[in-house]
């Protein structure tokens, strides 16, 4: 039978999420299915009962950013990341309404979409994924400053004015629209920024052993034992 102490030197959320995390900067090609793959392999973990093991906000918004970041040439891996992006969307959103509601899209997560669509589509298509994309954004209330900043970056001029409309009233350069002059529902529940890795150790407790721990004493015990010549 194993201890508690044992079940937390297991690969936990932490883990997972620091893994995805490197997935995400790599330069796999299919990096955004693999990333989808470990996050149903992570949660069907959690239904068998390790509690250790389930996604969160952070490690949802990990695999879009692999999905943001599979822009390379390969056509049918730009197509499969888009596709990850959106179920990865899809599937937040019912858990937030079903399951958990700690567990939800942020505007971290909404700005990692925008710039997925950009980066994975474009045309007709571009133009109705980010006009579905940022009526959601608004429906949940987390439009921040750095999501629409993201849209300023990468969506035209004119297509940016139709998604604001009549919301918008200022008399300059859209590009520089702040989310305090759009209507104040449209940013009712947003956060400066995603919780990231950091902030979700300590929210688990200070005497509780996690992934950075055990990687501090591994680098300090390596560091530690003299090199043999």
């Amino acid at each position: 039978m194993q201890t508690s102490e044992s079940k937390r030197d297991q690969p936990d959320t932490i883990s997972y999420t620091t893994f995805l995390n490197v997935l995400a900067k790599s330069r796999d090609v299919n990096k955004a299915t693999r990333a989808w793959q470990i996050v149903q392999d992570m949660e069907e973990i959690n239904r068998k009962g390790n509690h250790y093991v389930k996604p969160n906000t952070v490690t949802y918004d990990t695999v879009l950013r692999a999905c943001a970041f599979s822009n390379g040439k390969d056509v049918k891996a730009k197509r499969a990341a888009l596709r990850v992006a959106l179920e990865t969307l899809t599937h937040l959103r019912d858990k937030a309404s079903a399951e958990d509601s700690s567990l939800h899209a942020t505007s971290y997560t909404y700005s990692t979409l925008f710039l997925a669509c950009s980066n994975l589509t474009g045309g007709k298509e571009y133009a109705r994924l980010i006009h579905q994309l940022f009526q959601y954004c608004c429906d949940d209330g987390v439009l921040h400053d750095s999501a629409l900043q993201t849209l300023q970056r990468t969506c035209p001029p004119a297509m940016l004015a139709n998604l604001l409309g009549s919301s918008f009233e200022a008399d300059g350069d859209i590009s520089k629209v702040k989310v305090s002059q759009l209507p104040s529902s449209w940013s009712r529940n947003a956060v400066k920024k995603s919780p990231d890795m950091k902030s979700e150790r300590n929210r688990r407790g200070r005497g509780q052993t996690n992934e950075w721990d055990r990687i501090r004493r591994w680098r300090f015990k390596r560091d530690q034992t003299p090199r043999q010549r």
